[in-house]
């Protein structure tokens, strides 16, 4: 897919484990700076997921 970005967010800069703890993400952008997304991904079980889903900053 040209002209295609992709970028690992979450609510602040830094290191993510996953709830399996089997895989690490480095966070190089808080929600903050992004001003928005065409396609949200957000990767985990369904507790995780279900867990963003209720969140605000996530969603706007």
């Amino acid at each position: 897919m040209d002209d295609t970005e992709v970028y690992f967010v979450a609510e602040k800069r830094g290191e993510i484990k996953a709830d399996s703890g089997f895989v690490d993400i480095n966070v190089k952008y808080s929600i903050g700076e992004m001003k928005s997304a065409d396609i949200l991904v957000i990767p985990g079980s369904t507790i995780g997921f279900m867990k963003e889903m209720k969140n605000n900053r996530v969603l706007k």
